[in-house]
């Protein structure tokens, strides 16, 4: 496939936050999706760049990474916000200016999101897209290039060899 940047969604793809939103009372610890990290190691042991987009405020993400542990993948540099553009998703404008900054061409990267909303704004973007099905069933995420119910299955689509 030959990607030059994955960019992953932050909530339900890299953070497992759905529990602190579905249990009574909220949960209060947030862990990675399981397998995330053995992912994000093959990317960083190829050399393949990755980062981070979300609709969330640079602060939230940074918070969401430091109670999680996902703070020692990221660098400062990798993290991109909504509040970096005018516009959120499912506008391409945040995965554009993702791909800008980290000098890559929009059609040689892959989003990696678990929303209807960022599966809109990776096409839009020229990008592919990797639905995951976490948080919604695949039928949501119609338009993408493919969809995977387990963060294991992610390097296979990624051609990482695994």
């Amino acid at each position: 496939m030959g990607y030059e940047l994955v960019i992953f969604d932050n909530d339900g793809v890299l953070v497992d936050s759905e529990p602190l939103a579905t249990t009574t009372p909220p949960g209060r610890e947030l862990r990675p999706v399981p397998g995330v990290t053995e992912v994000l190691g093959e990317l960083s042991a190829l050399g393949l760049p990755y980062c981070v987009t979300s609709s969330s405020s640079r602060d939230q993400i940074r918070a969401e990474h430091g109670a999680s542990g996902m703070g020692e993948w990221f660098e400062e540099e990798w993290i991109f916000s909504a509040e970096d553009v005018g516009q959120g998703k499912p506008a391409p404008d945040l995965f554009l200016h993702a791909a800008d900054m980290m000098g890559v061409a929009p059609e040689r990267c892959v989003v990696v999101d678990a929303g209807p909303l960022g599966v809109q704004a990776a096409r839009a973007a020229g990008m592919a897209v990797l639905g995951f099905t976490s948080l919604v069933p695949a039928e949501q995420l119609a338009g993408a290039t493919a969809c995977f119910g387990e963060m294991k299955e992610l390097s296979a689509l990624l051609g990482l060899g695994r």
